[in-house]
């Protein structure tokens, strides 16, 4: 239920659940039972099944036995700038890819961290645990199973981009409509991939796969997405956009400004450049600037 106090970024998540009604749910109207009876005619099991339900939220505060982290996460303008990134956090040695979600979600009781009561109403895929478990960036140099195993991996990565195309329309909003908040709601996500080679225990096919899948699914529900890199090979490949979606912004971060060159502060350097351009924007254009942000870090490990 919404009440005064409920955050607003809460009250625009149920409010982007509730727009549409799920199949199977049947609706009482003046007209009788006739949408009952069409909801019953979809499917004799939708009824019952939970995954047709916005289940709500709950409250999981920072600090609290209650797991809050999460790399990717939905947050307001509001709290994004509040607490600026200063030159002192961003010199700390133990600066890593999830500090910027450390940092955003703030300290004990200083905000309010909310999480769906079904983990899948509002989630995020960690595509490349599944690479990590089948230890693809060194296995397969020894191993012909490893090598097999992975060819299917990336296979079903493909076929998973090629759906991601069909149902958001290539990256445009024309077949699917967003609501009010999807409109004003600007996706952004850090990428490295070390110019091409691949990082971590990511290999590069599979990298160009998970940046593309990720911008499709954002687009699914945000108009915009804006992708943050301090590599000048990713920027080049960025800005080249061979075979990508459409980006709507390349966010650079110089690594000449960073204490240290190298990807794992590449997460808070992007929430101090966003940071500095919402404030830009501010000053510049007396507060037009779309006010709710979505962060993904999906394609940064």
């Amino acid at each position: 239920a919404e009440t005064e106090t409920t955050p607003a970024v809460v009250r625009a998540a149920a409010a982007a659940a509730a727009e549409t009604t799920p199949a199977g749910v049947g609706v009482v109207t003046d007209d009788g039972d006739t949408e009952a009876a069409e909801a019953r005619k979809r499917s004799s099991t939708a009824r019952s099944s939970t995954f047709d339900r916005f289940h709500g939220m709950y409250l999981c505060s920072m600090g609290s036995p209650c797991p809050s982290y999460s790399a990717s996460f939905l947050t307001s303008k509001e709290q994004l700038v509040s607490t600026p990134v200063t030159e002192t956090r961003m010199r700390k040695a133990n600066t890593n890819m999830e500090t910027a979600s450390y940092f955003t979600m703030g300290q004990r009781n200083k905000y309010d961290v909310w999480r769906t009561v079904d983990a899948l109403d509002f989630t995020v895929e960690h595509l490349s645990m599944y690479e990590r478990m089948l230890h693809s960036q060194f296995m397969a140099r020894e191993s012909k199973i490893a090598d097999a195993a992975y060819e299917v991996f990336l296979a079903r990565l493909r076929r998973y981009d090629a759906s991601l195309r069909r149902r958001c329309d290539g990256g445009t909003t024309g077949k699917k409509r967003l609501g009010r908040y999807g409109a004003r709601t600007v996706g952004v996500m850090p990428f490295y991939a070390a110019g091409g080679a691949g990082s971590g225990h990511t290999r590069r096919e599979s990298k160009a796969l998970y940046l593309n899948i990720t911008i499709r699914s954002i687009r699914c529900h945000f108009r915009s997405v804006a992708v943050s890199c301090l590599h000048p090979g990713d920027k080049e490949y960025l800005e080249r956009g061979e075979g990508l979606p459409r980006i709507d912004d390349i966010i650079w971060v110089d690594p000449t400004t960073l204490p240290v060159s190298k990807p794992s502060f590449l997460g808070l350097a992007t929430i101090r450049e966003l940071q500095r351009r919402f404030s830009d924007n501010d000053e510049n254009n007396n507060n037009n600037e779309s006010d709710t942000f979505s962060s993904s870090s999906s394609s940064s490990s």
